[in-house]
């Protein structure tokens, strides 16, 4: 059975609204209006509430701090690093490996001074060392 033209659904059951900044129409699942009642925008560039930051930084929801570097051989996500391994790879004068950690000596993951950062070979140390305060695998320049 398919459904006249100009009606408020679409064939897969989404339903069409209109954009509140742009007036633009947009089709949206019915799960999405029910679960979040966010489809009031057409984008994020639309929602006037989407954080916008120009200055290349982000705080994360865990507390990290995100530096946007998308010339970063290891970026997450091809554009951001943490701001703990930029200020232990500026000590070290190299780009830290994927598999190195750096951890924060007082826990506050805010605090990025390289006097509260221990570098590790890996997780396997990093875990050791807070498991029995193991320093074995620490790097040091």
């Amino acid at each position: 059975m398919s459904r006249p033209i100009g009606s408020k659904k679409g064939v897969d059951g989404r339903k069409q609204l209109s954009c509140k900044t742009c007036k633009k129409k947009f089709l949206v699942y019915p799960n999405r209006l029910r679960r979040f009642n966010k489809a009031q925008y057409c984008s994020t560039k639309c929602n006037p509430n989407v954080f916008k930051n120009k200055k290349g930084t982000i705080k994360t929801s865990g507390g990290y701090i995100l530096i946007r570097k998308p010339n970063h051989p290891f970026a997450a996500g091809g554009r951001y690093v943490t701001k703990h391994r930029l200020v232990m790879e500026k000590h070290l004068g190299r780009f830290l490996l994927p598999t190195e950690k750096v951890h924060h000596i007082n826990g506050d993951i805010s605090n990025n001074r390289l006097s509260n950062l221990m570098l590790f070979k890996n997780n396997g140390y990093h875990l050791a060392f807070h498991r029995w305060g193991c320093v074995k695998g620490l790097v040091i320049s």
